[in-house]
């Protein structure tokens, strides 16, 4: 089974490789953006999600970080949510 943000980022790249417009880029780019600053802990899926990767500690101070801190945590993130393995 393939996670929401998987499954977020093969739209966003499928889009964007699709001949997307230059103004349609910028609002993918916004889209994804906003997966990372406003992600919801939340609502984070059971399997392969970035989200369950981040500890509490980090969530509870994700207001104070700026967009690339939240863009690097979640890449981090993001590869360990990759790793798991279910059966």
């Amino acid at each position: 089974m393939v996670s929401d943000a998987t499954n977020a980022k093969r739209d966003f790249v499928k889009e964007w490789i699709g001949g997307a417009h230059p103004e349609d880029v910028a609002e993918l780019t916004q889209r994804r953006m906003s997966y990372i600053t406003k992600p919801e802990f939340e609502n984070a899926g059971r399997v392969h999600d970035w989200r369950n990767h981040v500890g509490e500690a980090t969530q509870s101070l994700w207001g104070t970080f700026t967009d690339q801190q939240k863009a690097a945590i979640a890449l981090d993130a993001e590869e360990s949510a990759s790793r798991e393995e279910w059966e």
